[in-house]
């Protein structure tokens, strides 16, 4: 069994290969959908007596739609398996005063 352990950077590399615009937790500047923004959500670290041997993180990316929302969804998720990352989409959620699809995938 191979363990591939994900870094911010290892993530950050896959995303920006996706060829949509990416960034960690936040855009700056406005940008036009479609999108995606990334922030690690906790850990599940490898531990033996009350010591962390190995810090293993997992992440949340959100993928922000206007248009073909299932099909960005679909093309996104083949993309992660394709790049062997461990996926689940959480939720899509509609944000009227944006007037945009978020989805959220949680990768481990």
């Amino acid at each position: 069994m191979v363990l591939h352990i994900l870094t911010i950077e290892k993530i950050k590399t896959i995303l920006d290969n996706y060829g949509v615009q990416t960034e960690y937790s936040h855009f700056s500047e406005p940008v036009t959908p479609p999108y995606i923004t990334f922030l690690s959500s906790g850990t599940e670290n490898m531990a033996a007596d009350n010591v962390v041997y190995k810090v293993i993180e997992n992440f949340k990316i959100e993928l922000y739609s206007r248009v073909n929302v299932y099909d960005e969804e679909s093309k996104l998720g083949s993309y992660l398996t394709l790049n062997e990352l461990m996926w689940d989409k959480e939720e899509a959620i509609w944000i009227d005063e944006e007037k945009l699809y978020m989805t959220v995938f949680n990768i481990s």
